[in-house]
């Protein structure tokens, strides 16, 4: 069943008279969703593969904390909205909601910087990313849920989040 779910689309070509040539095309894998136990692939079309893996492949984000299906799917289909460059930038993706943002997420990007957003309009804002964190001179936190602002991050703050983090 999992096979048929990454199938994208199947070609037919009739080469001879006695022979056919098929060709499939699978959806890519674009994220993976951290379960107890290993790494479940998330597919360019938001199909949720359920076979697990324990080792995810590097470049591509780790969702971690979604505990709600709605959520999770929100989530997918705004990272997809993402361009290429930037979305190769995001290691991982948890949900981190808190009493005034029950829709927050928490990105760590690969540079080091920290991201919170709201699933809502992440996929839109996170375009802006490379620009924010251009002009920034030392790692800091960016804030995507209203407009867009950032403050270095403190050995305090370096600390908390990395403990949540691995806390999923």
């Amino acid at each position: 069943k999992d096979r048929s779910r990454r199938r994208q689309a199947v070609k037919r070509k009739l080469v001879h008279c006695n022979q056919v040539k098929i060709a499939v095309e699978e959806y890519p894998t674009i994220g993976y969703l951290y379960v107890s136990g290993g790494y479940q692939p998330i597919l360019k079309s938001g199909v949720i593969i359920k076979g697990k893996v324990l080792n995810p492949k590097a470049g591509f984000p780790v969702l971690k904390g979604f505990k709600n299906p709605k959520k999770l799917r929100r989530t997918i289909k705004q990272y997809r909205k993402i361009s290429p460059p930037v979305r190769a930038v995001i290691n991982t993706i948890s949900y981190s909601p808190t009493k005034s943002n029950p829709d927050r997420i928490y990105l760590q990007m690969s540079d080091g910087n920290k991201v919170y957003a709201s699933i809502s309009s992440f996929g839109d804002k996170m375009d802006y990313y490379p620009s924010i964190s251009s002009k920034l001179k030392v790692k800091s936190v960016v804030n995507l849920e209203v407009g867009a602002y950032s403050y270095p991050i403190t050995k305090k703050q370096s600390a908390t989040n990395t403990t949540t983090t691995h806390a999923h």
